[in-house]
């Protein structure tokens, strides 16, 4: 999917807009990476502990919010990136998630 964004954005816009929707997309993927880990990790801890486990899951969704911030914030301003691409392809990746789990 963010390969197809890419070459989309790429004949639309030109390379720096491909390489800024692909940069979103990676983002995105970087975070769900995070969410798989910390799942897995709270749901080792959820029978034994399970105020620990939820304190897992609670610090990832602060990392994770973090992390996209700190990453959105390096594409936009040190990167030099496009605005509307990056978050194109950081949005669709998440709605390409979102799918994936109803599917």
């Amino acid at each position: 999917m963010a390969a197809i964004l890419g070459v989309g954005f790429w004949i639309g816009m030109g390379q720096l807009a491909a390489v800024s929707a692909l940069y979103g997309s990676v983002i995105s993927v970087v975070s769900a990476l995070l969410l798989g880990r910390g799942v897995t990790r709270a749901e080792k801890l959820a029978i034994d502990d399970p105020k620990r486990s939820l304190g897992i899951l609670y610090f990832g969704a602060v990392q994770r919010f973090v992390l996209v911030a700190v990453m959105l914030a390096i594409g936009l301003s040190v990167l030099q990136l496009t605005a509307i691409p990056t978050f194109v392809g950081f949005a669709l990746a998440q709605l390409a998630f979102v799918y994936r789990l109803k599917a």
